[in-house]
């Protein structure tokens, strides 16, 4: 559905990522990808990377649907490096819903809150 990224590399070239808003979208079965990455299979609904501050993930609703092979990525949220970690994330009245088992995987970032959840 979403990527919010921010290299901790950008140097100077780069304002970064702050105070993004992902809010009233309706994402179903998104996620799978053709093809494998360097990760493999990966396809997270939500994928932050990097040093992004200070997100707002606001009133969604993210349905995913069975994958259709066993080595597809299950997560749907997925927070990691890209040269530093994420840093104050709120999932604010977000509905999810997957067909089957699903992760949340948040790695070193900080500061990640959930409100008023509906799975």
């Amino acid at each position: 559905m979403v990527l919010i990224c921010n290299s901790g590399n950008a140097g100077d070239y780069s304002c970064g990522n702050i105070g993004s808003i992902v809010r009233y979208n309706i994402s179903i079965g998104d996620g799978i990808r053709p093809k494998e990455t360097r990760q493999g299979m990966f396809s997270p609904s939500i994928h932050i990377a990097g040093p992004v501050k200070q997100t707002l993930v606001e009133r969604n609703i993210i349905h995913a649907n069975l994958k259709p092979s066993d080595i597809i990525d299950r997560t749907m949220i997925t927070s990691d490096s890209w040269d530093g970690y994420a840093d104050n994330t709120c999932f604010r009245q977000n509905i999810y819903y997957a067909a089957e088992p699903s992760r949340f995987d948040f790695t070193s970032s900080t500061r990640n809150a959930f409100e008023h959840r509906a799975v």
